[in-house]
């Protein structure tokens, strides 16, 4: 893993790069709201032993639990701009993103971020994204009428079965409001599919994150189980998938 810093205007930030081979898929990671993407240094060494170059922005922690506009644009310019500096224009990517940074990733996939009734965030797409894996993915941004009209590309969400910071519903309500079917199966309606796996997303797991991951983003067309880790208790404890961002704030 290396890290370089960027500038941005009269500021400047760090990515870190977790590289594969030079001819690899690449991965742009989107990380929550602690932050810091080396908290996540298990699941993206998995994704570069799976073949992909991952490209890491690094963030301010966000100041509340709910971002602000500002904050929201600045991580979602940044992610753009490292792509622009690290990837070749002409390649797609593939977006890992979560909590915080799984709905900036949705928002450059083409929807609408919306922090209230007339608070529209203006995220200029990246169409550089062709397909997204989601981690506890929190939804509320997105429900007012036509905010996912203009997303494209398929979408693989993974949720907590127990996390109650971003509830079951709200990838549920993705999957719906996506026009998929969350059991595992899909239907195409001229936009994407969405797939919904249940499970818990922490550090232990990672390496099934990856796995699943890896066959999603080279087949648009795979199916997963629904409810694989329903429940699910690891080193005899009961995980959810915010975990890794609640440790983020309290460090």
């Amino acid at each position: 893993m290396q890290t370089h810093r960027l500038r941005d205007g009269s500021d400047s930030f760090e990515v870190s790069i977790y590289e594969a081979a030079s001819s690899s898929p690449v991965v742009l990671f989107a990380v929550g709201s602690g932050g810091q993407p080396t908290r996540h240094t298990s699941l993206l060494d998995s994704l570069v032993r799976s073949g992909f170059t991952v490209v890491a922005p690094h963030f301010e922690r966000l100041s509340s639990p709910m971002p602000g506009e500002s904050e929201l644009i600045l991580r979602a310019k940044r992610l753009s701009l490292a792509l622009d500096a690290f990837v070749q224009s002409s390649a797609t990517v593939s977006g890992v993103g979560h909590s915080i940074g799984a709905a900036t990733l949705i928002a450059l996939a083409g929807a609408q971020i919306r922090l209230g009734p007339g608070r529209r965030v203006n995220i200029a797409p990246d169409h550089r994204l062709t397909r997204l894996a989601l981690l506890a993915p929190p939804t509320g941004f997105f429900q007012a009428p036509g905010a996912l009209d203009a997303v494209r590309v398929p979408i693989l969400a993974w949720v907590g079965s127990e996390d109650s910071i971003t509830p079951v519903a709200q990838t549920e309500w993705l999957a719906d409001a996506m026009q998929c079917a969350a059991n595992g199966g899909c239907s195409h309606h001229g936009r994407c599919w969405t797939f919904l796996v249940y499970g818990s997303a922490t550090a232990t797991n990672h390496r099934t994150v990856s796995k699943l991951s890896r066959h999603f983003f080279r087949s648009t067309r795979v199916k997963f189980a629904s409810s694989c880790w329903d429940k699910s208790t690891v080193d005899g404890k009961r995980h959810t998938a915010s975990d890794t961002d609640n440790n983020a704030r309290r460090r």
